[in-house]
């Protein structure tokens, strides 16, 4: 199945409701989906954005691990670039 981004609303959204999951409990499944949307969202911004995006997919390497931090770092980063 393919990845779609996350749209501008879907980012506001996702960020209200990471924060309320990961309040009550840590949901792996949730989590592990949603940094997968947010690193793609990030990547498709980033390349409609620079046209040469070497250096910004260096630094995006450190969010590779799905953690609460990376995924709240890569909503942000995609709630900026919109």
């Amino acid at each position: 199945m393919p990845i779609n981004p996350l749209s501008e609303p879907e980012v506001t959204y996702q960020i209200d409701l990471f924060k309320q999951k990961m309040q009550k409990n840590k949901n792996r499944l949730f989590m592990r989906s949603l940094h997968e949307r947010a690193m793609y969202t990030v990547k498709v911004l980033t390349v409609q954005t620079v046209e040469s995006h070497q250096p910004i997919m260096h630094t995006l390497s450190k969010y590779d691990t799905v953690n609460k931090e990376n995924v709240r770092l890569l909503l942000y980063r995609c709630q900026r670039m919109y």
